[in-house]
């Protein structure tokens, strides 16, 4: 399935193979022809062709020097999207819990009306682009003074009505234990409950160990920096940061708006 969906975002890749394969084996044929002719040269045979068949050599084999790059730059840029759709999809099976104000589409809220809970869980795929609910998803993961830090200033600052403008939803992760953040005063939550879901179910704990394994190689103190990972609409990883700048994010994003850009691929 993550390959056919690779295929239909790059069509042309296969074709692209195919003209690689065709021309490398064009060349290599031409260039066994002249290294026996300049064999044949060397040898006192048709020495009138040796310059020629060298020149056709180098040719050749500066041909297939040329398609040897291509064909590994396409082959790499195909494993990393391979890899991209696979981590967007072990992004896809993790649970969230937040208001259903946030995570429901129409849909959902029509069938789930009559819930007494004021809260849903939901999969992070749900809030794909097409599913309802499109929101960019930003995974804030630090040690738990950080993210308790992080909720009270987003509680100060009153982000919550920038961070639904610019469609964002906020996931407060605390490291190592890679859970929802506990001990938080219920003030805190409810003043920023309309713009942030906790971690519910799903692999969460191995799939931050990853991440948070990658941004230690990078020089991230994962624990007092911390780092963010955001999910485009489409559900691809689109960036990863050191530290968690949601101000900053915000401002970004209603720049880009202001003169014009997508912010839904960013």
């Amino acid at each position: 399935e993550l390959r056919l969906r690779e295929e239909a975002e790059s069509p042309f890749r296969k074709v692209r193979f195919l003209v690689y394969g065709a021309l490398a084996a064009g060349a290599a044929t031409s260039l066994a022809v002249s290294i026996a002719r300049i064999a044949a040269g060397l040898a006192g045979i048709n020495a009138d062709l040796l310059n020629e068949s060298l020149e056709n050599s180098i040719v050749d084999s500066l041909g297939i020097i040329a398609l040897y790059f291509f064909w590994k730059r396409d082959s790499e840029e195909q494993e990393n999207r391979l890899k991209q759709a696979a981590r967007g999809a072990d992004y896809a099976k993790l649970m969230v819990r937040g208001s259903q104000e946030l995570l429901l589409g129409e849909g959902d809220t029509k069938s789930s009306a009559s819930s007494e809970s004021t809260t849903v869980s939901r999969p992070l795929s749900s809030l794909r682009r097409g599913r309802g609910k499109e929101k960019r998803v930003v995974i804030a993961a630090a040690g738990k003074d950080t993210i308790r830090k992080l909720l009270e200033e987003m509680a100060e600052m009153s982000l919550n009505a920038s961070l639904n403008k610019n469609d964002l939803v906020i996931v407060p992760v605390t490291l190592p234990q890679c859970t929802a953040p506990l001990g938080i005063e219920k003030r805190i939550i409810n003043k920023v409950s309309s713009c942030i879901a906790l971690p519910a179910g799903g692999d969460w704990v191995s799939v931050m160990n990853d991440e948070s394994e990658t941004a230690k190689n990078q020089g991230i103190d994962v624990l007092s920096e911390g780092f963010c990972i955001i999910l485009k609409e489409n559900g691809i990883v689109g960036q990863r940061a050191k530290g968690i700048k949601l101000e900053r994010m915000v401002d970004a994003a209603m720049e880009r708006k202001t003169i014009g850009i997508d912010v839904a691929n960013i």
